[in-house]
């Protein structure tokens, strides 16, 4: 049943790719070859079960013999420094995979499955220059096969609760661990100490909520609609992400959540931390000169929040034909909005500023130049009110040179910020196409980083003694019974806060003023231009003989044409060599250690600016950083 629909995608992103040359396709595709991998691995994994689903083994099957002549071009293909790259990660791998197969011992699957030709076969590809770097190798070290079956066996099991849960003790992963369940009637406190684990332990982002047999299915029935928003809350609290599946043509959607390697996260107060990067600084600057040319050219650009929840709904299926928000999530969502624990960010373009956003236009001319909706963002706050959840965004393309995306994502930061939350999150990382915006305006972070930062809201929240949105009752229950209460319970996780959320027009007209860090950005550089003067003032003193030794320099020089005979111009053509070259020495020691101090300033200036580079400053910052600093020296 899921085959079908991951198809019918991966048919989609493949016409696009090859029609349009969308990057973001290529990236569905990948993402959707890999789906394909694994529900064939799984096959595989039945078959040896003795069950007619397997088909043979992956690597005999059509499908991987194209993604080996794909492979083998797109190595071929590449350049020098690209294969090198990837023949050096292959040996950084297995030195790291034969020092955790020693650490684990010989008895260990991870060990077994390691020395069983594994590592013989990432050697091969790392050494052989016919040899296909290929994904099956890597799906095998991360517990394809038997491997793959015993962890299944082992995560059904706990599922069934015969180990684990209620409460129990989660011991650390002696292994990796390829699959893994979150059941719902696990406790906040036994999900949370799984997700440490699964910190350093699990392989696949995804992890499914319920057992394989039961999954935690979405519709907007009442009163189930409650308990699927109290187990949104307690996955986003706990650090992890979520997605629907199976949303297309059924009556109900399953829930997986996600705890990525890599998280896109915007610390709402680290302002510093962010504008270190220089692509970040040149995208903000790049927003800030696109508003003022927006506003030169008499339009406007507006922030509203839920102004048309269900609008911005229909425009992100009109955007994202193949959207992984289907109609039941969209319903649970509608009813999360009204409880103001769903929102939706939505950017307006306005061709005729005087035209507010949501007003009829009542001729052709003026439907023309009504307000668009030109980008929204989807997501939840959650613990207290402190962090929010993005989970899909979309702009409109037709107005791709704005870089609607881009300015919402700003604009909507310095919204979050002035509502005192302290983390925006984006969401997993990758270097995937449709993912290459997320490190220019969020910082990207392990997950163990994003992790530590979060619960420290959460820490926050919870001895703080306020919950925004709790009542009173669940407010009076102490912390650690909370704890133990079940996931799907609604006091079990800290509450969403989505009071602090503004709803309606936000920013009537944004400005730079709007934009989040587009006023620290100035203001850090108007003191770099500052320094940068101050150093040149500085640079030319030092270089610069003093007043007084030019003035006795100036005076030397004149001195032999002021004699009586230099006024004839006959003497003065007749200087024997002699006095000229007595000339030149009474005035070479000055010129001589002006020469040497500029050698040297120019020698120490170097190495301070290099040393500059290193640490990331720009070419800019860097030589008036190195102009100060030598010439205070």
């Amino acid at each position: 049943g899921e085959v079908a629909p991951s198809r019918r995608r991966l048919e989609n992103s493949l016409a696009k790719a090859l029609e349009d040359h969308d990057a973001q396709s290529v990236g569905r595709i990948y993402g959707g070859v890999r789906s394909f991998l694994q529900s064939q691995t799984m096959l595989d994994t039945f078959g040896m079960l003795g069950s007619t689903y397997g088909s043979g083994p992956l690597s005999d099957s059509p499908l991987y013999h194209s993604v080996l002549d794909f492979e083998r071009e797109r190595f071929a293909s590449a350049s020098d420094g690209k294969r090198e790259q990837v023949r050096s990660a292959l040996f950084r791998l297995v030195a790291a995979a034969d020092a955790h197969a020693c650490q684990l011992g010989p008895t260990s699957d991870f060990t077994s499955r390691w020395h069983g030709g594994l590592r013989d076969t990432m050697i091969q590809m790392n050494s052989d220059p016919e040899a296909v770097v290929h994904p099956l190798p890597f799906q095998q070290l991360r517990g394809g096969g038997s491997g793959q079956l015993a962890e299944m066996m082992k995560g059904m099991l706990d599922s069934f609760g015969a180990a684990g849960g209620n409460g129990a003790t989660v011991q650390r992963s002696d292994t990796l661990e390829a699959v893994s369940v979150l059941k719902p009637e696990s406790t906040f406190e036994e999900a949370d100490s799984k997700v440490s684990r699964w910190d350093e332990s699990l392989v696949d982002e995804a992890v499914p909520f319920g057992s394989p047999l039961s999954p935690f299915v979405l519709h907007d029935g009442e009163p189930w609609v409650h308990t699927v928003m109290s187990a949104m809350q307690s996955i986003l609290s706990l650090g992890l992400a979520y997605v629907s599946q199976g949303d297309e043509d059924s009556s109900s959607a399953k829930l997986v959540a996600l705890l990525d390697r890599d998280r896109a996260t915007l610390p709402l107060r680290a302002h510093e931390e962010f504008l270190q990067d220089k692509r970040r600084r040149d995208r903000l600057k790049d927003v800030c000169r696109l508003v003022r040319a927006a506003r030169k050219k008499g339009q406007r650009l507006s922030l509203s929040v839920n102004t048309d929840f269900a609008g911005a709904l229909r425009a992100l299926k009109e955007h994202h034909s193949d959207s992984w928000v289907g109609p039941n999530l969209e319903a649970v969502w509608l009813k999360m909005a009204e409880a103001k624990r769903a929102f939706a960010f939505e950017l307006w373009l306005h061709e005729d500023p005087h035209l507010p956003a949501g007003q009829e236009a009542t001729s052709p001319a003026a439907e023309q130049r009504a307000p668009r909706l030109i980008a929204a963002d989807f997501g939840h706050p959650h613990t207290a009110g402190l962090a929010y959840y993005v989970t899909t965004r979309f702009f409109d393309r037709d107005f791709r040179t704005l870089q609607p995306g881009f300015i919402l994502a700003f604009a909507e930061a310095e919204c979050m910020r002035r509502a005192g939350l302290e983390l925006w999150d984006l969401g997993g990382a990758d270097k995937s196409p449709m993912m290459s915006y997320k490190p220019q305006v969020a910082i990207e972070m392990g997950r163990s980083a994003f992790l530590r930062r979060l619960r420290e809201c959460r820490r926050r929240a919870e001895h703080s003694g306020s919950s925004p949105g709790m009542d009173e009752v669940s407010a009076a229950l102490p912390i650690d019974q909370r704890r133990r209460l079940p996931l799907t319970d609604p006091r079990a996780a800290p509450a969403p806060g989505g009071n602090r959320i503004p709803t309606g027009m936000v920013f009537p007209d944004i400005s730079e003023e709007e934009l989040w860090g587009a006023v620290m950005l100035r203001a850090k550089e108007e003191r770099l231009k500052a320094a940068e003067d101050a150093a040149k003032k500085a640079a030319k003193k030092v270089q610069k003989p003093p007043k007084a030794k030019r003035k006795a320099a100036r005076t030397e020089e004149a001195a032999p044409t002021s004699s009586p005979a230099a006024q004839s111009s006959q003497n003065a053509q007749s200087v024997s060599p002699q006095v000229a070259a007595d000339a030149e020495v009474s005035v070479s020691p000055q010129s001589e250690d002006d020469a040497k101090a500029k050698a040297a300033f120019q020698q120490r200036f170097m190495v301070v600016f290099k040393e500059l580079l290193t640490k990331g400053l720009s070419r800019t910052e860097a030589a008036a950083q190195a102009v100060q600093i030598v010439a205070c020296r």
